[in-house]
């Protein structure tokens, strides 16, 4: 994560910078193959020079960063930065020529919503089918809900599932009797009331 590589200690930064780049080389020389430097959240580290408190960070980091990417040995990694906030990015970073690739994941659609659901859903114990209650979560999201619908995700499918988990656990606890000993599509519903309590705040 860009975050991770960022310190309060002057020159720091930029050392972790070097050595991310010195591992991935050598990585690269004592295998044969091409490393690849994944960067989760980029923003954090490559914000446009200027843009913080402190802008003798920026004259330092994103330079760093730069010369190290732009190296044309056979033993550079191949670099990819992900992010939410692509225009929170410095724009020298993103020129062509150093990120010549740029694709957009958009939120899922429907039919997205519903394999996500299965994936999840595949990892607890349930009791209805499991089309069944994939089909009944997309459906509170797309044709019973208000916000949710407008800001869905991976993460937000997943603590759903979770939440109705925990909902089916607690049931079972309060009555043990109970033969209904997984997720039902009642379980389903209830978590996603919580997350769109949530989302309504």
């Amino acid at each position: 994560k860009g975050a991770e590589i960022l310190s309060k200690f002057v020159g720091e930064a930029e050392a972790r910078i070097a050595n991310m780049f010195k591992r991935a080389r050598e990585y690269s020389k004592s295998t044969g193959t091409r490393s690849v430097i994944f960067m989760d959240e980029a923003e954090a580290l490559l914000a446009p020079r200027g843009s913080r408190v402190s802008s003798d960070v920026d004259k330092t980091i994103v330079p760093t960063f730069l010369s190290e990417m732009d190296g044309f040995d056979e033993h550079s990694p191949i670099m990819i930065l992900g992010t939410n906030l692509p225009k929170q990015i410095d724009p020298a970073v993103l020129r062509e020529g150093r990120i010549d690739l740029k694709i957009e994941i958009k939120r899922p659609d429907q039919s997205d919503t519903f394999d996500i659901f299965k994936i999840h859903l595949k990892s607890s114990k349930i009791v209805d089918k499991l089309d069944d209650l994939a089909k009944a979560g997309t459906d509170f999201i797309f044709n019973k809900s208000v916000y949710a619908k407008h800001k869905v995700s991976g993460a937000m499918i997943e603590t759903i599932v979770k939440g109705s988990a925990r909902k089916a656990l607690n049931r079972l606890v309060s009555n043990p009797k109970d033969k209904q000993k997984g997720l039902i599509i009642a379980d389903i519903q209830e978590s996603f009331k919580l997350i769109e309590s949530s989302y309504a705040a």
